[in-house]
């Protein structure tokens, strides 16, 4: 029970005061110094699970204002710490309140086949390279699901590293050529949708009856 509490009520905060200080955030981390880069980490691991802004939107301010390597390790190590941390509060604080409303849902089944029968590759594509699913989805899933945490580290870690190189390269342009910004983030889009259909086509078959919004309910109770 306390470790329920305890993971609700940091997370609650968390999501709080980034969101009414989002704004100051974004100033101290436009500063560049090592307590931008702490802030920054935070900042971005709670963005990627919980879009206070788009994703890719602070993920490319980390690359305009850190540069390309930088900004890569800074987004990455910010992404995986969020991973983990939706990962281990659903497997040990939010188990059985998800379970509760997501188990009988033929869309959640469906996915949890997929990883169920092949973990890595599944993490690799749905938690990292392919943008389809949001990050909270793939996570909580993950977390609800019997896949090892070093098996769900290792396969979200490889399949984020060409996302994040990608947004912040994207961000790293921006304040010179926007142009070239946005046709680096809408090809990478156009090429990872390509691959998502290729690689998993029965997953776009949804058959009728299914929940649709089985993900937003998932947002809404974890919020």
């Amino acid at each position: 029970m306390y470790k329920k509490l305890l993971g609700f009520f940091g997370l609650m905060l968390s999501i709080t005061v980034v969101l009414l200080e989002k704004d100051t955030l974004l100033d101290i981390i436009k500063e560049g110094t090592m307590r931008s880069i702490i802030l920054s980490i935070l900042f971005i691991a709670i963005v990627s699970h919980f879009p206070i802004i788009p994703f890719f939107l602070a993920v490319g301010i980390m690359g305009a204002i850190f540069g390309l390597l930088k900004g890569t390790l800074i987004s990455l190590i910010g992404v995986i710490i969020g991973v983990l941390a939706v990962f281990f509060l659903t497997r040990y604080s939010f188990r059985d309140l998800i379970s509760k409303k997501v188990k009988n849902s033929p869309t959640t089944r469906k996915y949890e086949d997929y990883f169920a029968k092949n973990a890595f590759t599944s993490i690799l594509f749905f938690g990292g390279i392919l943008p389809l699913l949001p990050s909270l989805f793939t996570s909580s899933l993950c977390g609800l699901s019997s896949v090892r945490w070093t098996v769900f580290f290792l396969a979200s870690l490889v399949g984020q590293i060409p996302r994040v190189f990608v947004i912040t390269t994207a961000g790293v342009y921006f304040p010179t050529n926007k142009l070239m910004s946005l046709s680096i983030y809408v090809g990478y889009i156009a090429v990872t949708l390509s691959m998502s259909f290729r690689k998993f086509p029965n997953l776009f078959r949804i058959p009728k009856g299914t929940d649709r919004g089985i993900m937003k309910m998932i947002n809404k109770r974890i919020k």
